[in-house]
């Protein structure tokens, strides 16, 4: 996902960029390295190479409250002036630089928590994340501030680029979604939601975290902050103005309201029925046989718990594959797959040119084949080991953006994982599904590191949350045809192509249940689209199970719904950012059948359909509005035709 906690990320910000401002329009022009105060706050270093072993839980206290404080006097010193003499740099450019330092450390936040997981980095976190929802918060209510804004525009649009006259409207959406009309009562209402909201969201991720994978024992009970946080975002919404918090959220999305999202999912769902419908009845059949279970005793979460064992025993993978899987060779060649797409030349650094917080962590630079221009860096830290967070995201740390001088300032970013590590006759190899999930986050890789955009608060990390998850949804179809696996898995030692019967077993393993699997997504999203776009006539003051249960059960049958709604489980819904939105995966994977389209008509490995989806889509980034960018690449609007063309959903089963 480009998918870290962002606290509040789909309340509190269009974008934010990531370089540490001078502290006036007239020091603009240096770099923050070159500032006294940079030496003393490690994640404000305008560096090539952080200084990973400087950055911890009180160095990131420190870097907060050094740029809130100066973030703040920065921005009141703009709110004084007048707006018929302020230039771009003196006002939208002094905006973008504070909202810069504020992500930036607001990154390097979470990812010391990520690899420290301590109780001393949670509760760091915990206190960061409300105090920047609190300031992003009363930075988008500040009428002062606004008035200058506003009032200077008109000066400064004639001379403007399209990609600020683009960014000076998205500011004008933040103000308003912010409550800048808001009388001061209301204005102190919604900073108390944003601040309670910031709050449930790590409570919840904590709760995940203590609770582990198993979700045994169900303490501590995520319902009830669930509730909670439905019921604040609505009162949020209704505050602002908005039916529901969906069409909320949709204002700075792709798809313009709640409804035209659900509708969307709710036309998948009903395309979909019969395939899932199949799979339902196979796996029911299965496990009683298996299990000893009825098929009228399963509900759609016992049905999910025993797809992995269906697949295990009726698709099995090719006993020896693993060769073909081992993890450096899984690597190099995805690397080299994206070096003959989109022409650039990916390098791995030696282990100790550049610091890292463990030694499992290896440092990738990025640089422009034609040019040589340093385009990005790039940390990966693969496996798990106790005090690191689990899951598998990629972040985004810093923007990229042009120097003063010439050049550009490199983007940042890192991949956190969770590979499976078996040592299988003396080397490291991971799993297929693990291999695609790394395809999958390397997809967002390349969409923040070759973003070339003007400004630095248009980075990949800034695009609409329902766009943000297409490059990594397409990243994975190089893993999902023969003609892709036989190119990039090849074997670790001799350095063949995987045989093509292994292509077809590891392609039938993925097939086998899909439908399923797919409508399990499905029904996630429409759930997460309900309970945000009819909560006051579907949710508020009902139990939040019955609820969900009663709303999937249409697309749950033959199956039962789940005693416990996913609302629980979710915390991309309800802590990072993806709140009536996690309907993206679905979308991302309609828009990236279609895009996929073109490398299936030109090549599979094409430069020239690699350099046009560069073009329209990487490089601009969220500098453009995201159904723009589609169009510029396809000519039309995604059609949910391309997804079910090629699925598998439409084979029968085998």
């Amino acid at each position: 996902m480009n998918t870290r906690t962002a606290v509040a990320l789909s309340l509190l910000l269009a974008c934010t960029p990531c370089m540490l401002a001078a502290q006036d329009s007239a020091a603009a022009q240096t770099a923050p390295a070159a500032t006294s105060a940079a030496a003393e706050h490690p994640a404000l270093e305008w560096q090539q190479y952080p200084r990973w072993s400087c950055i911890n839980a009180g160095s990131m206290r420190r870097d907060l409250d050094y740029v809130l404080d100066q973030g703040r006097t920065r921005l009141a010193r703009l709110a004084a002036q007048d707006p018929a003499t302020v230039s771009w740099d003196a006002s939208y450019g002094v905006l973008q630089e504070v909202e810069a330092a504020v992500k930036q450390v607001e990154s390097f936040a979470y990812q010391t928590l990520a690899v420290q997981d301590t109780e001393e980095s949670r509760a760091m976190w915990t206190a960061a994340a409300q105090d920047i929802a609190v300031f992003r918060a009363t930075v988008h209510a500040d009428a002062a501030l606004w008035r200058v804004l506003q009032e200077c525009r008109p000066n400064l649009e004639p001379a403007a680029t399209q990609e600020q006259r683009y960014y000076m409207d998205q500011v004008a959406q933040e103000f308003r979604l912010n409550g800048i009309g808001l009388p001061e009562e209301k204005k102190q209402r919604r900073l108390q939601l944003e601040t309670r909201l910031a709050e449930l969201g790590e409570l919840f991720e904590q709760n995940l975290q203590m609770a582990g994978p198993s979700r045994q024992g169900k303490e501590p009970d995520n319902g009830a902050v669930a509730a909670e946080i439905l019921s604040l975002r609505q009162e949020l919404a209704e505050l602002l103005g908005f039916r529901c918090f969906a069409d909320m959220c949709a204002v700075r999305n792709m798809l313009g309201s709640g409804q035209q999202a659900l509708e969307m999912v709710d036309s998948l769902i009903s395309r979909l029925k019969p395939a899932y419908e199949r799979d339902c009845r196979e796996l029911a059949a299965y496990v009683q046989q298996e299990y000893g279970r009825p098929v009228e005793s399963l509900s759609l979460s016992d049905l999910a718990f025993y797809m992995p064992y269906y697949r295990r025993d009726k698709c099995p993978p090719p006993p020896d594959v693993f060769p073909y899987l081992e993890i450096n060779s899984v690597v190099h060649n995805m690397f080299r797959a994206a070096e003959r797409l989109y022409g650039v030349r990916i390098s791995t650094l030696p282990a100790g040119q550049a610091e890292t917080w463990h030694p499992d962590v290896t440092v990738h630079e990025v640089r422009d084949a034609a040019t040589g221009t340093l385009l990005g860096v790039f940390y990966m830290d693969l496996f798990p080991r106790a005090g690191k967070r689990s899951g598998t995201w990629m972040d985004t740390i810093c923007n990229g953006a042009p120097l003063p001088g010439g050049g550009r300032k490199p983007n940042l970013a890192v991949i956190m994982a969770e590979l499976s590590r078996a040592r299988i006759n003396g080397y490291a190899a991971t799993e297929y599904q693990s291999a695609v999930n790394l395809y999958h986050e390397f997809g967002h890789v390349m969409h923040g590191l070759l973003a070339e955009c003007s400004l630095q608060v248009h980075g990949a990390n800034c695009s609409s949350v329902d766009f943000a998850e297409l490059p990594s949804t397409l990243n994975e179809y190089w893993l999902r045809t023969p003609q892709g696996m036989a190119e990039l898995l090849r074997h670790h030692e001799t350095g063949e192509p995987l045989p093509q019967e292994y292509a077809e077993r590891l392609l039938a393993a993925h097939r086998c249940l899909s439908a399923f699997e797919f409508m399990l997504r499905l029904m996630d999203a429409k759930l997460d689209l309900e309970a945000h776009t009819h909560y006051a006539e579907l949710f508020r003051g009902k139990q939040l199970d019955a609820v969900s249960a009663g709303l999937l059960a249409p697309a749950c049958a033959p199956a039962a719904p789940s005693a416990e709604s996913q609302l629980r489980f979710i915390p991309h819904i309800m802590a990072r950012g993806y709140a009536a939105c996690y309907y993206s995966y679905p979308w991302a994977a309609v828009m990236a059948a279609d895009v996929f389209s073109l490398f299936e008509q030109q090549g599979l490995f094409s430069p020239q359909a690699g350099a046009a989806y560069r073009r329209s889509i990487l490089a601009p980034a969220s500098s453009r509005p995201a159904a723009e960018m589609f169009r510029a690449l396809m000519g039309h609007d995604p059609q949910p035709d391309s997804l079910f063309r090629r699925s598998a959903w439409l084979q029968p089963a085998k």
